[in-house]
Order: structure tokens, then sequence, then C-alpha cells
């Protein structure tokens, strides 16, 4: 999800290492020999359960982070001792980072031993997945498990490194390894052009393709006019500010997707990669991690080339755990901008289902309808009012 390193690898080095071999769509999709760990999908975001110190938490499953955290809270909970603490930049901001060393975990009856723990706040994020994080699993536990993630039955499965083989007709992808960060070779169009990307993989992304201002600068992707609007992201460090649009089409694994939404920040620091591969692009997969052998294997879903519905209403909901669902930005000229819904709001009831029992995954689902009218009742102090909203494309 984050990257705190720069790349250094030229494109056109990694190029000429990658291969890739496609194969025909699978039937049922296969899973490798271990164990189904206890897993909760939340708008693509994966939550794995682990018990440390005794204690039983939800750790999210992010390959896009360069090793495993543990939330300042938790630690300080477990009295864990965390050393060097000091300031470190993240997107969206600065936040206080030590280390934990011996410490070690149980994921669903497979135990982890990393070599360290960073220690930082993951408060921020409950709220975005409605869950109370206790940590983050990244690089380090991917490199020590294959780990298959079937988007579709929401499953996910953790094998040994060793003795797996990809069914016959699979798609291998081959994955290059850079401090910790995997990535994979995809193909933009856009504006008659095709541009080669360097794209991480990242679980942890909302944004099914992530750009880096730097490389969408560079390769002219959204000319003068070409639509877009205006976002806010969400990071470990707090709030990004970035777009949204609209490439022509992506290849990936032999699929070719039309229309993907791209999401890029104002920010240019970051080069060596175009950015991010995101949840709602690797869910169009039966995806599994396999970097024993630098690669991941693809099985495509059979709607895996479908356009994809970014957003119906214009709103981004979120939820404190055991709270209200509220409205944490609302984008202009859209569905909820012309309802009069603003951030803030509390949303209490969505067609007469009360909106806080519902879950995140299923009203941000919900809100990817469009067409749909929905009656919505929302809180703004004392008052409720009940408001129409007719859901359509964006962007």
């Amino acid at each position: 999800m984050i990257s705190l390193t720069s790349m250094r690898s030229s494109l056109a080095a990694v190029i000429a290492t990658l291969s890739l071999a496609c194969g025909p769509l699978p039937g049922k999709p296969s899973v490798p020999a271990g164990i189904t760990a206890r897993a909760e999908f939340v708008d693509g975001i994966i939550l794995l359960e682990a018990a440390f110190e005794g204690k039983r938490g939800w750790w999210l499953l992010d390959s896009g982070y360069e090793y495993s955290l543990l939330d300042s809270a938790t630690a300080q909970a477990a009295g864990v001792t965390v050393s060097t603490p000091k300031t470190v930049a993240q997107p969206g901001g600065s936040v206080t980072q030590g280390w934990a060393r011996g410490v070690s975990l149980d994921v669903s009856g497979v135990p982890f031993h990393p070599d360290s723990l960073a220690v930082l706040p993951l408060a921020p994020l409950s709220p975005v997945v409605g869950q109370s994080l206790a940590g983050l699993l990244g690089h380090d536990f991917f490199e020590r498990n294959v780990i298959s993630i079937d988007y579709a039955a929401r499953e996910v499965r953790l094998a040994p490194a060793t003795g797996w083989n990809p069914p016959a007709g699979a798609t291998r992808l081959a994955v290059w390894l850079e401090d910790g960060e995997p990535f994979v070779l995809g193909t933009l169009w856009v504006a008659g052009r095709t541009v080669p990307a360097k794209l991480k993989l990242d679980t942890g992304s909302f944004s099914g393709l992530g750009l880096n201002g730097s490389f969408v600068v560079q390769n002219r992707l959204f000319p003068l006019g070409w639509p877009r609007r205006p976002v806010q992201g969400i990071a470990v460090g707090g709030a990004t500010r970035n777009f949204v649009g609209r490439l022509d089409s992506m290849e990936l694994g032999g699929i070719v997707i039309p229309q993907p939404v791209a999401g890029w920040s104002e920010d240019l620091t970051r080069v060596g990669d175009a950015g991010t591969l995101g949840a709602p692009n690797l869910a169009r997969f039966h995806i599994t991690f396999d970097y024993a052998r630098r690669r991941i294997v693809l099985e495509p879903y059979p709607n895996a080339a479908r356009r994809e519905t970014w957003d119906g209403a214009g709103m981004f909901l979120v939820q404190v755990p055991g709270g209200d669902v509220m409205v944490a930005q609302v984008l202009p000229s859209t569905p909820a901008d012309s309802a009069g819904i603003a951030a803030g709001d509390v949303v209490r009831r969505v067609n007469a289902a009360d909106a806080g029992n519902a879950g995140l995954d299923s009203l941000r689902r919900h809100f990817r309808e469009p067409g749909r009218t929905d009656t919505i009742v929302v809180g703004r102090g004392p008052v409720e009012r009940t408001i129409t909203l007719r859901q359509r494309d964006l962007p």
C-alpha cells in the first residue's frame, strides 16, 4: 500500500528479464495445499485473523508494504518493548515509528516469526475498513508462504513455500522484487498510445490502478481536457490529494481490461515505477503469490474483462468499529452532492435497513449500482432527513 523507498531499476532493463506464459481460461480455480485462514474482505481489502501475545485481532494483508507492522496501541497494551522510535515520512504525513523484535504471530495455525515488526499507529486506517487493526502482514509474510486469494469465494489459503505447482492452463506472470516490493509488467493504452507500466502488486490498495504523479506527467497520460475528478486518498500518514480518470484500456496476464479507472497523486517525488495494481483489478483473478519462484499465478474469473464500476453515488463511507457509518468525502457534481449529502453526515438507514449493521463492504458495493434509486436517512447533528439518491456511472 505504501512505499518508503525509491525504485532504482530502469523499466527497459526489467522488461528484458521478464517472461509471460498465458494459457486458456481454467475451469474451477485451484488452491495450493495448506489451510484456509480466517479472513474478512472489506471492499476488496483483506483482513486475516492472527493471534499475538495470546490475543486475536485483525491484520491487514498487504503485499505492497515492504515489511510487517504492529499497531502502536496494540504493542503498548501487550507490554512490547519498542526500540528506536523516530518520526518518519509516510504518504499523507509523518508518523512515529519504532521497532519490536523477538515477537511472533499465529495466523490461523501458521506460525510467523518476523525478524522484527515496525511499530506505528494504525488507528487512522480502522474507520476505512470498519475494524480495529492489530497490525499489517507485509512482504516478509508473503516471502515465507504461498498465499492464494480467491476473491470470488472470499477465501485465503496459506501453504508452505515448497511443493506447490500451478494447474495446467493458468497464467504464470513473472514477478521481480525490489527492496521488499513486488512488481509485474502491464500495458496501458491511452489516446492512441501504448505505454509499458511497471506496477507494484498491492493487495492493500482500494485503487485498482494507482499511478505515480511523475509517471503520469512523464508519459502525458491525461492530456489537457481529459475527464478527471479530484478525490481524497487515505494512507498511514493521513489524507492525500489525488485525481481519478479512465484510460482507454489495460492488459494484465493476457486479459484486456476496458476503460480502467486510474488514480494518481499530485506528488511527483516517487520515481522508478508506474504505480500500484490494487484490489479492484487483482480481484479479477484467483491469484496466488509464489515468491519462492518469483511469480504470481492468475486464474481469471469469467467476468475478468468487465468494465469497472468505480462509483455510483460519489461519497466515501467509513465506520468507526462498532459505531456509526459516516460520510468521509463527497465528490462535487455527483448524485450524493446533488442530494445535499455532506462530509460528516451519518448514514442511518438505506432503504429501511440499518446502515450500521449492514457493514462497510456491503454498503460500498451497494453504492456501485448505477441506475439504482435509494431512499437514505442521514443525520446531521440532531436533525435527520430522508433523501432520494439516484446512482449514475462515475467518473
